[in-house]
C-alpha cells in the first residue's frame, strides 16, 4: 500500500540536441513520480521505447520545476 504522505510530483523528460550554447528539446513527456530516482527510471524507459526515434547526439534531460536533475547522452 502506498504511503499517504508520499507526494506525487510532475517531472519533465526531454530528448534534446546540443546546439551552442544549450540543449534544445525535440520530444518531451510529463512523468508522474514520487522521487527523483523513480522519475529518472521512467524517463529512461520512455527514451528507450523501440518505436521512438533517437537521433545521433541526443541527450535525455529530466527536470522538475525547471531544475535539471539528470542529463545523459544517449547516442
Amino acid at each position: 500500500m502506498a504511503n499517504p504522505a508520499t507526494k506525487t510530483l510532475t517531472y519533465r523528460a526531454a530528448l534534446a540536441l546540443f546546439h551552442e550554447p544549450a540543449l534544445h528539446p525535440y520530444d518531451s513527456i510529463d512523468i508522474l513520480a514520487t522521487s527523483e530516482s523513480e522519475a529518472i527510471a521512467k524517463a529512461l524507459k520512455w527514451s528507450r521505447d523501440p518505436n521512438r526515434e533517437v537521433v545521433p547526439e541526443t541527450y535525455l534531460v529530466v527536470k522538475i520545476d525547471g531544475r535539471s536533475i539528470h542529463n545523459e547522452k544517449l547516442s
